[in-house]
């Protein structure tokens, strides 16, 4: 029997946080969705700043608790099961979307029991993936960078499945000249930024290492932080306060935490930094080329996919604080050269992660499994 109007997609999201990348790209994906063919519902496990976001987009959200299949909450997770096939059934669900790599067993047990396609996202690389109960039941598994593919692509049983999409950007949001220089009374001193989790993979504390070296030459230079520990886990961010007085520049560093004026916070900056020692695609970094600012970033994850040569930014090696501080003073010290590859990362931006690319991209792959076609359609980026 033919189907008439949008068809319902089920995505769930293992945390209600909204500081990560895999939450900001959720968000970005529902906001985005052609009405006229899909209609999005989700699934988060407590309430908190995602679902807030999302209910302020009218997209409609379902608080339900994450039960996981061990000893001590396995009569929870089964209850789950017939829950979930309820749900399933009740809002008419066509294609269920898992946004983050943590599977939620019970869900896919019930979209199995229902006759439901499912997608896997993975956003982070994937260790096992043939272990992975989400990767071996899915019709698609989508991953945001080559790099984060590689053992699914090194898998003969997977890799006729998986389908690499890069991450994109509403580029409209960065078309204002906006910035936060007032706010934050930074007036004409030179500003550099990071926006990210405060976790320690992101080599924070190398950032603020590598500043006293900036700061010998640009004494006015501020570093500013945008983002916040995850709930429950700041012993990171307490550190890098701590390393920030004990080096000397606290004065010279502001923590601004967690915002959702991201673009307006890439204009404040006159060089963007990234050093992080593991990143599976980096959507801040091409946030901050649509916004026009030149890029210092670690060589690690799929940051080379995106910065693939030296006129779109200056790639270092993680923990290396003098290669981060040269290349912080290449952008600062020679505003010519800080300009072309400023104005190159955008047009690179523009044709290469746009949303409105990545979002058709992403439904023609929804069309293709609902309509049960053969999964050796996928295809790399």
């Amino acid at each position: 029997m033919p189907t008439f109007g949008p068809r319902r997609v089920l995505y769930f999201n293992t945390w209600s946080s909204a500081h990560g990348g895999s939450s900001t790209s959720l968000l970005d994906i529902v906001r985005s969705l052609d009405r006229r063919r899909f209609e999005p519902l989700v699934v988060c496990p407590e309430p908190g700043e995602l679902p807030r976001r999302l209910a302020a987009i009218d997209v409609p959200v379902i608080i339900h608790q994450l039960s996981h299949f061990n000893r001590e909450e396995v009569w929870d997770f089964l209850r789950e099961v017939p829950w979930y096939l309820r749900l399933l059934r009740r809002q008419r669900i066509a294609l269920v979307h898992g946004n983050t790599s943590s599977s939620r067993r019970s869900l896919l047990q019930a979209a199995a029991l229902a006759r439901l396609p499912y997608i896997q996202h993975v956003r982070n690389g994937a260790r096992a993936p043939r272990l992975t109960i989400g990767c071996r039941y899915a019709a698609r598994i989508v991953t945001n960078s080559n790099g984060a593919a590689a053992e699914l692509y090194a898998d003969p049983l997977l890799s006729p499945k998986t389908v690499t999409l890069y991450n994109a950007v509403d580029l409209a949001a960065y078309e204002s000249r906006d910035d936060r220089r007032m706010e934050i009374g930074a007036g004409s001193r030179p500003v550099v930024g990071f926006v990210g989790q405060i976790v320690p993979r992101k080599g924070i504390l190398t950032l603020l290492r590598a500043f006293p070296a900036v700061l010998e030459r640009f004494p006015e230079a501020w570093l500013v932080i945008v983002g916040c520990a995850p709930p429950g886990e700041t012993a990171y961010e307490d550190a890098c306060r701590a390393t920030a007085t004990e080096l000397g520049i606290q004065e010279h560093v502001r923590f601004v935490g967690y915002r959702t004026d991201v673009p307006a916070w890439m204009r404040t900056f006159d060089v963007f930094a990234l050093p992080t020692r593991s990143e599976p695609f980096g959507k801040v970094i091409i946030e901050a080329m649509a916004a026009g600012c030149p890029v210092v970033a670690s060589r690690v994850g799929g940051i080379p996919e995106i910065m693939t040569g030296p006129e779109l930014g200056t790639l270092v090696e993680p923990d290396d604080e003098s290669a981060l501080a040269r290349g912080i003073h290449e952008y600062l010290a020679n505003p010519g050269r800080a300009a072309s590859v400023a104005s190159a990362g955008r047009r690179h931006a523009v044709s290469r992660f746009g949303l409105a690319g990545m979002m058709q991209q992403l439904q023609d792959l929804y069309d293709d499994v609902l309509a049960g076609r053969p999964a050796s359609a996928a295809r790399a980026a």
